[in-house]
């Protein structure tokens, strides 16, 4: 279901305002110059800058680094405007994946762009003052790397007290230490543990995925925080020429591969202030400064595309936003689940429109028709396979999206409740959706009292005593969020059961032709209701009832 329908049916209207106001104000509450940083990491940071403003760097704009409840982030020096560069990066301060040799590294991890990363900067770490990258690397080394899960205590994992999402902090760090010992086995090299797990931190969370075969570091960048409401656009400038590259958003998958064309963009990016700051002794090749808009067939040369030159600047700007000044700058890492931010990213937002919950489904030990189902809705992947024996209940993991109706779960208890019958049957489908919320009541626990005690340790924390314990605040908002996923699930399908029950003249759907609907959208990549027409029966809906 879309935002608009989500907003229109005012699910829970006061706990997604509280929800809503939380987390502007965590993203506004920036303290006065470098308080609560010390000297040694402001010190650092005038050397990093330096070293950007030495080899180039061009970021007016932009503030550094400014504290937002415990979170180093970025801020508007002026306003930005709408299709306005925030800065840019020249491509010798980029660390390249693509042009890294690193003689040791196994067979097996030769086109793992993330290991090259790390091993890249544990040698110039070595180095120390002798490498070029040694201000960023320095930067890189303040974090508090406590915040990451590899990094987390026994009393965080306590605290979090959730199985299912433990198995993937596990899964990610047997992941690092497998990575590790196929690197010190066979190369025979002398790595330090911890810092390899550091940097191997570091690089997965900040890396830029550009393209299949060329993942970026990009300093100054990658301080910037995420939001998911951010529209912003990664574009490669071709200084020389005078030439933009390409403009990149973000794929199903998070990765920057998909290029815009320009031709079909509303408005280009604006680049009048690039030459205000651009330094350069020789000529210009373009007397005029006129932008020009390379055009490249992708389709038949796929790789032109991601062919970048110390003549090359990388550019975060905006699309259809703007930053005024003194407010927090954003990125878009893309949709993401909290999770996902959680596991990978150590950290997790209160308002996120791309969360979801982890579930498991119970059914009994199917036969053979069951199967096929599974197969058909392409649940397999979601099995416990240690579950599935003779005479014992199968475990089915799945998601609740909190702005989506989650119809694999939905489809299960459906094929469970009408079995052999084919025809809508409006009181079947009323039980089929009374059963799934009596599932989702079962996850809740203790309803909206423990929600709202949530949201009052937030607040708490927000409000009051300060977030002294990051760890333990993001643990909190993982739970809340996880609640509320199920919650905002639970008013879809209320509001669509009370659609159905007033559907006093049955015009609600012939049942067979809405199959065919639906199973137009079954596929691998995903199972969507068919948007449209559930999105015209709650319009009527809204508008007969005046909601």
């Amino acid at each position: 279901m879309d935002k608009f329908l989500f907003e229109k049916i005012k699910m829970k209207k006061t706990i997604s305002e509280i929800i809503s106001n939380i987390q502007q104000d965590i993203n506004n509450s920036s303290s006065n110059g470098n308080d609560n940083i010390s000297e040694d990491i402001t010190r650092k940071y005038m050397i990093f800058k330096k070293w950007l403003d030495e080899n180039g760097a061009i970021y007016p704009k932009v503030n550094f680094p400014k504290k937002y409840c415990n979170i180093t982030g970025c801020e508007a020096a002026e306003d930005i405007n709408e299709n306005s560069c925030i800065f840019y990066i020249p491509y010798k301060l980029l660390i390249d994946s693509s042009n890294i040799k690193i003689d040791y590294l196994p067979s097996s991890l030769q086109n793992n762009n993330t290991i090259k990363l790390v091993l890249f900067l544990l040698e110039e770490y070595n180095k120390k003052e002798k490498s070029f990258y040694m201000p960023y690397i320095d930067l890189i080394l303040i974090n508090d790397f406590k915040n990451y899960t590899p990094f987390w205590s026994k009393d965080d994992l306590l605290e979090l007290n959730n199985e299912l999402v433990e198995e993937n902090i596990n899964y990610y760090i047997n992941e690092i230490i497998d990575y590790y010992e196929d690197i010190v086995d066979k190369s025979k090299k002398n790595i330090d543990f911890t810092l390899f797990k550091l940097f191997y931190v570091f690089v997965f969370s900040r890396q830029f995925n550009i393209g299949d075969n060329k993942m970026l570091l990009i300093p100054l960048a990658d301080l910037l925080n995420h939001s998911p409401y951010a529209d912003i656009k990664y574009e490669f400038f071709d200084s020389k020429n005078m030439i933009m590259k390409f403009t990149s958003d973000f794929n199903d998958n998070n990765n920057l591969s998909k290029n815009l064309i320009y031709n079909n963009l509303k408005k280009y990016t604006d680049f009048s202030d690039f030459f205000k700051y651009f330094k350069r002794k020789e000529k210009i090749n373009n007397s005029n400064h006129e932008i020009k808009i390379i055009k490249v067939d992708y389709e038949e040369d796929e790789e032109k595309k991601y062919e970048l030159t110390n003549d090359d600047y990388f550019v975060i700007s905006t699309n259809l936003q703007t930053f005024k000044k003194g407010a927090q700058i954003f990125n878009n890492y893309g949709i993401c689940s909290n999770e996902y931010l959680l596991v990978n990213l150590g950290f997790c937002l209160i308002d996120n429109p791309g969360d979801k919950t982890k579930v498991v489904l119970n059914i009994p030990n199917p036969e053979n028709n069951l199967k096929k189902f599974l197969e058909k809705y392409y649940l397999n992947d979601f099995l416990n396979k240690d579950s599935y024996k003779k005479d014992k209940l199968i475990n089915i993991r799945l998601y609740v999206k909190r702005n989506k109706i989650s119809t694999k779960i939905l489809n299960i208890i459906k094929f469970e409740i009408y079995k052999t019958q084919k025809k809508f049957n409006k009181k079947l489908e009323i039980q089929c959706l009374k059963k799934y919320i009596d599932f989702l009541n079962s996850k809740i626990e203790n309803g909206q009292n423990s929600i709202f005690k949530l949201i009052n340790n937030i607040k708490e924390m927000v409000y009051k005593t300060g977030i002294k314990n990051e760890n333990k605040f993001n643990i909190i908002v993982f739970k809340l969020t996880q609640k509320l996923n199920l919650l905002y699930q639970k008013e879809v399908i209320n509001n669509m059961v009370n659609i159905l029950m007033q559907d006093e003249k049955n015009e609600i759907i012939n049942y067979e032709i809405y199959l065919k609907q639906v199973e137009k959208y079954e596929n691998i990549k995903s199972i969507y209701l068919n948007k449209e027409y559930i999105k015209n029966i709650i319009i009527n809906y809204l508008n007969k009832n005046k909601f």
